[in-house]
């Protein structure tokens, strides 16, 4: 039997989160700083929060977390496939690693942004038993869900930044050569 299209997203989102969490579990040990490290750390524990919470929706509406769909299958292949950049990035130096590091983990907040935006579309009208439920639940915690990617955005900033600046004045040049918008 096929998944509800709110089924299916549940399990899209939870592969989401899921990956976000494992991509954390990557990042971390290539945090240039120790900032960085304590950001991603506190990140990846509101990341199992929110894996938790679509983990608990999914259960309440009796959805089979462990069910195999198309679309399940291609989200897991894409975090999975986002990990192994990240491993792959740490031969190319911390550095680097930590770059690729920040964009991937911008790359997944951005969809788990997104699967919480149509988990709230979806759920605004549909009379089915539980949807109130999770609507109220996901809208009250989309603004942490928001902060944490722009947090994460921003972060990929600086280090993009630093990245360029480096580069540029170990090539001789010096920062101010830089346009950086």
């Amino acid at each position: 039997m096929s998944p509800t299209p709110l089924q299916e997203l549940l399990l899209q989102a939870l592969e989401t989160e899921e990956g976000t969490v494992s991509a954390y579990d990557a990042a971390i040990p290539h945090a240039m700083s120790p900032g960085m490290r304590e950001q991603w750390r506190a990140a990846r524990l509101q990341a199992c929060t929110d894996r938790d919470l679509i983990a608990g929706l999914a259960a309440d509406l009796g959805v089979a977390t462990r069910e195999s769909t198309p679309g399940q299958r291609l989200v897991r292949a894409h975090c999975t496939g986002v990990v192994r950049n990240i491993l792959v990035a740490g031969v190319e130096g911390k550095a680097f690693a930590e770059a690729c590091a920040a964009q991937a983990l911008v790359d997944l907040l951005a969809r788990g942004c997104l699967n919480w935006d149509l988990l709230i579309e979806l759920t605004a009208t549909a009379e089915a038993p539980g949807c109130a439920a999770i609507h109220a639940r996901i809208s009250a915690t989309l603004g942490e869900k928001r902060q944490q990617y722009e947090a994460a955005s921003a972060n990929f900033h600086e280090i993009w930044r630093r990245q360029v600046v480096t580069r540029v004045v170990s090539a001789g040049g010096t920062s101010a050569n830089v346009a950086i918008a």
